[in-house]
């Protein structure tokens, strides 16, 4: 419903919104005997949407023979002459709810507040949708190192970025031509917020820079998830899970005998799983944003150096294991918000054959350096004396993609908003 702002233009729309809404039959005569009738409870739920600081009126109209009650009005909103006045100050979605009562007392026909309670009927709901402005031409990219591009330029390892952003390598810049397409003569730009080492619950907490310029606060850090929603545009990606099942120690997920930790790697899929859950919703509620969240490819070699108990075979087989429980839950959760703004880029099967190579250097070598506080532990994954196939995952820390591993990420998030789109 389009908005009506202020003054004159609510009160040349009050004749047209009150017959529909509170009003008796069309063409019926008054009666003074009689009160109006009032929509029912079950009526359908009004919206109205508004933008974070820009004032909207939203009339309400009753017989004078009825006292309304307004509650569930978020901050900035309150009731003035007959109409919900609300400038929002946060992007969200808000139920006010309007009662009906017995009594005609004027003095409080148009009240607020939680802690009032009428002792008539609910007449009607009204969901109030905020949101920043939106700039459907932009993407901000969410997640960790396989978002930030991590390893795509030698730079990053003696610390070019802080979060271990490749710049226009990383996938999210490489989607940006195909996003292009499907808004021609609209400006369209990448946010990469995604940094290494995060996991879910960073998303939500640790401050980062790099969002689009203009949605946040100058000079200052905020959670990846309020990057987006400020910026609400029209696509977010999302790549996160790895930090956390602790991929960079892999060994706190094995028993001594080689077999998976299975109490210990449920309890981190539980965690992640409610922090991916509050994510999505959180987007869902408070943007207007396409989301597409993408799986992991198995990073393992066929014949990885593996942990102690655990070599070769048995840590290859545990590390398939796990990743394929990630992503599991990944589509899991991300299929449970039934939205159709959610899709699952999935590049599982792409990477199977594409498993880490022979890895470069001892882990050893690596010590005392901010290279070797990244990767110690990584060659794992890597192999030792077998050469050959086609690698898709880094050779020096052995878990992040490379070039051809991030154009694969690039292809599959590419597929699945092309075929998403509207």
């Amino acid at each position: 419903m389009p908005r009506v702002r202020s003054t004159l233009p609510l009160l040349l729309g009050a004749a047209f919104l009150v017959a529909p809404f509170f009003a008796p039959g069309a063409g019926a005569a008054p009666r003074a005997t009689a009160a109006p009738r009032l929509p029912a409870a079950t009526d359908a739920v009004r919206r109205v949407s508004a933008t974070v600081g820009e004032p909207t009126s939203i009339p309400l109209a009753d017989s004078p023979a009825r006292e309304l009650r307004v509650t569930g009005l978020p901050g900035g909103a309150r009731v003035v002459d007959r109409a919900i006045v609300w400038t929002p100050r946060s992007a969200g979605e808000w139920t006010a709810v309007v009662e009906a009562g017995p009594t005609g007392n004027q003095k409080v026909a148009f009240t607020t507040g939680a802690s009032r309670k009428a002792a008539g009927s609910t007449i009607r709901r009204i969901t109030l949708v905020s949101r920043f402005p939106a700039r459907p031409g932009a993407v901000v990219a969410m997640g960790d190192s396989v978002a930030a591009g991590q390893g795509l330029q030698l730079t990053d390892y003696f610390g070019g970025d802080s979060c271990w952003r490749a710049g226009d390598r990383n996938y999210p810049h490489r989607i940006l031509a195909a996003w292009a397409k499907l808004h021609p003569g609209t400006p369209t730009e990448v946010a990469t917020v995604a940094c290494s080492g995060f996991d879910s619950a960073d998303l939500m907490r640790a401050g980062v820079k790099g969002g689009i310029p203009g949605t946040g606060p100058a000079n200052r850090e905020l959670p990846q998830l309020d990057w987006a929603v400020r910026a609400n545009p029209g696509l977010v990606t999302i790549t996160v899970g790895a930090n956390d099942l602790h991929f960079d120690r892999p060994e706190e997920s094995l028993h001594r005998d080689g077999t998976i930790d299975q109490g210990v790697v449920e309890q981190r899929l539980r965690s992640f799983g409610h922090n991916l859950a509050a994510i999505l919703d959180r987007l869902l509620t408070r943007t207007d944003a396409r989301i597409v969240v993408t799986t992991y490819g198995d990073p393992a070699a066929a014949h990885p150096e593996g942990v102690d108990h655990c070599r070769d075979t048995c840590f290859a087989h545990a590390v398939t294991d796990i990743v394929g429980r990630l992503d599991a839950r990944i589509v899991a959760t991300a299929t449970a918000t039934g939205s159709s703004r959610v899709s699952v880029a999935d590049v599982r099967d792409a990477f199977v054959g594409h498993g880490a190579p022979n890895g470069i250097g001892p882990d050893a070598l690596r010590l005392g350096t901010s290279l070797g506080r990244t990767v110690q532990g990584a060659s794992a994954f890597c192999s030792i004396g077998h050469p050959g196939g086609d690698p898709w995952i880094n050779p020096i820390d052995c878990v992040h993609p490379n070039a051809a591993g991030t154009r694969a990420y690039a292809d599959a998030v590419t597929a699945t908003f092309t075929a998403t789109a509207a």
